[in-house]
């Protein structure tokens, strides 16, 4: 999900296939909205492949966290996020995305900066 569910669609609904709540869709969409060469917020089609991935959750009756570690291979700074998931329905979907092991008010992946930023591999 978090780098390729994005991949196939443009456009106002280019989140529609995502697991996504409305309010993260409404959030991503506003970060890039009028910013020229933006990058994808979820990585989409541009992503390179990674070469380690790893995902270890922490469920609960309401979702839960799933811990998202992605890197190119050994000697390069690994990528590390929270998916924030919620249970929606019969439905579970990411609510937000921060950096791992970070005060969830102050580690939220888009918080203002993200363009500059767009990685979280200070953990």
């Amino acid at each position: 999900m978090f780098t390729t569910c994005d991949a196939s669609s443009s456009g106002p609904d280019v989140f529609a296939p995502c697991p996504l709540t409305a309010r993260l869709v409404t959030q991503l969409k506003s970060e890039v909205d009028g910013v020229a060469s933006a990058p994808d917020p979820l990585g989409g089609g541009q992503d390179p492949e990674w070469t380690t991935e790893s995902v270890t959750t922490m469920p609960s009756s309401a979702g839960g966290i799933a811990h998202v570690v992605l890197g190119f291979g050994a000697g390069t700074a690994m990528e590390r996020y929270d998916l924030v998931v919620i249970v929606h329905g019969s439905q579970l979907l990411v609510d937000d995305i921060d950096c791992t092991g970070t005060d969830p008010t102050a580690g939220d992946v888009y918080a203002d900066g993200w363009v500059a930023r767009s990685v979280c591999t200070a953990h």
